[in-house]
């Protein structure tokens, strides 16, 4: 569970940075964080680094973290009071609720055959820590983008296993992204 708050934190971090240092709106922060992070990782993981990727993204996001709370020093409450509008809450809030759903009841990719696909590239990604199209397998599907792979592996990249709860948790957040983009 700690994996998929770390991810949310750093998303929330990368998302404060965009705000203070560009002026870019308040509630798009956290999709553009999402998209952005998870972008930088599978462009690198699409040149065989995606552990580096992700960990290069986890990194950028908290130095350009900590370059905006230098720059906003003086005015650190104002900086805070002015980024946690109410969109913004709304996704922490709802996000930390669908971690604590998922991490409880624990949600099996077996139950949806939508899944099946998703489900066994999101583990391989996982098991190896590259791409699915870097190895052979016995998937049958290897044309379609890896982007749900990616954004699942960073948000578990310092899990000592799968989970399959943690893609779905996720898949949440970044539901929760865009719905924060439209308040």
């Amino acid at each position: 569970m700690l994996n998929g708050l770390a991810a949310l934190a750093v998303i929330t971090a990368f998302a404060f940075a965009l705000h203070t240092l560009t002026g870019m709106d308040r509630p798009v922060t956290p999709f553009v964080s999402l998209a952005v992070l998870v972008d930088i990782s599978m462009l690198l993981g699409m040149v065989g680094l995606l552990v580096p990727g992700v960990v290069f993204s986890y990194a950028l996001s908290l130095a350009l973290f900590a370059f905006s709370l230098y720059r906003k020093r003086g005015e650190l409450a104002r900086a805070a009071r002015s980024f946690f509008t109410p969109g913004v809450i709304l996704f922490l809030l709802s996000s930390t609720a669908f971690c604590l759903f998922m991490f409880t009841r624990k949600p099996l990719m077996t139950e949806w055959d939508e899944f099946s696909f998703w489900g066994i590239s999101q583990k391989l990604v996982k098991m190896h820590g590259a791409l699915y199209t870097y190895y052979n397998s016995s998937m049958i599907g290897k044309s379609t983008p890896p982007t749900l792979a990616v954004l699942s592996y960073f948000f578990q990249i310092f899990s000592p296993s799968f989970a399959e709860w943690a893609s779905f948790f996720a898949y949440d957040v970044s539901f929760m992204a865009a719905v924060c983009a439209l308040t």
